[in-house]
This record gives structure tokens, sequence and C-alpha cells, in this order.
């Protein structure tokens, strides 16, 4: 193989493959230089240059030339750091996961297909609590110990402290191997260093996010957010609802208070084209929205058609004497 193919064969290995095979070259190198200073043979001089790394020294061999004590000094001074961050590139996640863990402020779990949930605030603890009602496997990143304690002690979720800015702690939260991203920070800053981080080490990544200020909405959905929720601007639209329309209000409160609602979508069926909204609702079938090449259509409106090829967001789990 040429020079430059080992150069790009290099260039594609993770980082921590190329400080262990820069450990194992420096262990090559010692060896080599061993016998060639000493005369010892390959094994004695592999076993001597490992020990010598490793500081255990047995004193079964020892150097005899001034030129391989110096040596030995400088070969165990390099040896040790390059060793140590090799140790640590590899070792480092596991102990410190572990250590955490340990304080209770930590709590790691194998998972895969699972939602990534940063920052816990009020809104988070809404959706981890549907998360976990619904099944869904998530784990929480959170900055604050006290946070990430509490959840320890109190919830069995998995949850990780760190920075969700820093690839590390993403890393940490299975990001490669997750299917959602919902970030709720304050700042909308946080959350789009976060996507754009996220992104970066998962591209296939269904990306939700808040956006504390309206403006910032299609800056957060350039960065990579999939769907961008402003609280603001939902608050507003229910109180504006509620003003003019109290039965839509009465309706969110009885999906939040009956046990066993939920909403669905799905495809229109063919008995259901052509009816308006309100004649289905007299059957039984309330809808909340219509999907209509990819926008939602508000169903307000009563007479409003569904049409072939239309989803209709449909309340489920409930009687219809309920609603």
């Amino acid at each position: 193989m040429s020079p430059d193919r080992w150069i790009r064969a290099l260039s594609r290995l993770d980082g921590r493959w190329m400080l262990a095979c820069l450990a194992g070259l420096f262990l090559l190198s010692g060896t080599w230089l061993f016998h060639k200073l000493e005369g010892w043979n390959i094994l004695d001089s592999w076993y001597f240059a490992v020990v010598t790394l490793t500081t255990l020294g047995y004193g079964d061999l020892v150097a005899s030339r001034p030129i391989t004590k110096l040596l030995v000094s400088v070969y165990v001074i390099l040896g040790l750091g390059l060793i140590g961050v090799t140790a640590e590139a590899f070792l480092g996640r596991w102990l410190r996961s572990s250590l955490l863990e340990a304080l209770r402020m930590e709590r790691v779990k194998p998972l895969k297909d699972h939602v990534v949930l940063c920052r816990y605030n009020s809104p988070a603890r809404i959706i981890a609590q549907e998360l976990a009602a619904s099944g869904q496997s998530f784990v929480i990143v959170e900055a604050d110990e006290s946070i990430c304690r509490n959840l320890v002690e109190s919830t069995d979720w998995a949850v990780v402290h760190g920075d969700a800015r820093e690839e590390e702690t993403l890393l940490r939260a299975g990001i490669t191997e997750a299917q959602v991203l919902i970030t709720t920070f304050e700042q909308d800053a946080d959350n789009v260093f976060t996507i754009i981080t996220a992104r970066e080490l998962n591209p296939k990544l269904r990306v939700v996010s808040t956006a504390t200020r309206p403006e910032n909405v299609a800056k957060l959905r350039r960065v990579g957010a999939d769907e961008v929720v402003a609280p603001e601007i939902v608050v507003g639209k229910v109180l504006a609802r509620a003003a003019v329309l109290p039965q839509f209000t009465s309706l969110l409160d009885r999906l939040h208070l009956l046990p066993g609602v939920d909403l669905e979508k799905r495809a229109a069926v063919s008995d259901e084209t052509g009816r308006s909204v309100g004649q289905l609702a007299k059957e039984g079938t309330v809808v909340l929205a219509i999907v209509r090449d990819g926008r939602i259509v508000q169903t307000f409106d009563q007479e409003e058609i569904v049409r072939p090829g239309d989803e209709l967001v449909v309340v489920t789990g409930a009687e219809e004497d309920e609603l």
C-alpha cells in the first residue's frame, strides 16, 4: 500500500483508535531500541518495554548502558502521557458515567430508537410524563446537578448529567441510536447549538424544538429542526379560540381529564370522504384537524368537507357521550 493510501486510511480512523495505534507503535519502537542497544531477544525487549511503561519494574532485566538508561527516562515520561491519554479516551466516558451514577446524578441505560429530551423544565416535565405513559423510551439530558439527582432518586428514567450542546454529553445519551431529539431550553441559542451538534452526530434524527421568541422559529428550522413550537404563539391562539369558541376549550379540557383519551392520525376512509366534520362528529368521530397536502386544516368550521387523500387527527378512547 502506498504512503498516500496509508495516510487516507488513518485519516478515516476514530480518534481513539488513532491513539491506540500510536501507543502500539510506541511500544514496538521501544522494543526495537532495547533489542538493539542491550542485545536482548525480541520477547525480552518487549517485556522490558511493557513493564517499564507500566512502572512495574520487576528488576529481572536492567539496562546496563548509559544511553539505554537515558532512553528509558525519556521513554517513561513520554509513554506514560500517551498511555494515559489513550486510556482516558477509551475508559473516560465509562468511568465518568459510573462516578456520576455513584453520586446519584446520572442513570444511563442502553437505548435504541429512543427520544433524547434536552433540558428538564416545566414543559419537559409534561413531555417526560407523556412519553413514560405511552411506553416510549427516552433519556433526559440536564446540566443542573440537583435536578439530575432528584430525577435519579424519584424516577426510574434514564438521566444524563452534562451540557447538551457538547458532543460527549449527547453521545452518552445515545444520540447516534436515537430517533427523536426534543430541546426545550429557555434560550433559543442553546436550542440552536444543541440541534447543530446533534445533527452532525445523527443526520437522520427527527428534531422537535421550542422557540422562546416567535421570530426565531424560522432560524431553528434552518439549522435542522423538523418541528418548532413557540409556546407564546400556541397560548395566544388557544386563548383567542377560548374567547370566540368556548366549546373548543371545553373539548381540550376533556381530552386532558378523561382517562384513556388520546389522539390518532390516520387516513380518511372512503365512507368519510365527501362528508363534513360536523356530520362525522354526530356519528361519534371527533375530528380535531385535517392534514391536507402537508398542511394542517383547522376544523373549527363544522362544514369543512373531508377530501380523498386527507389525513384526520381524531379523538380515540372516549365514548361519544363523554365528548
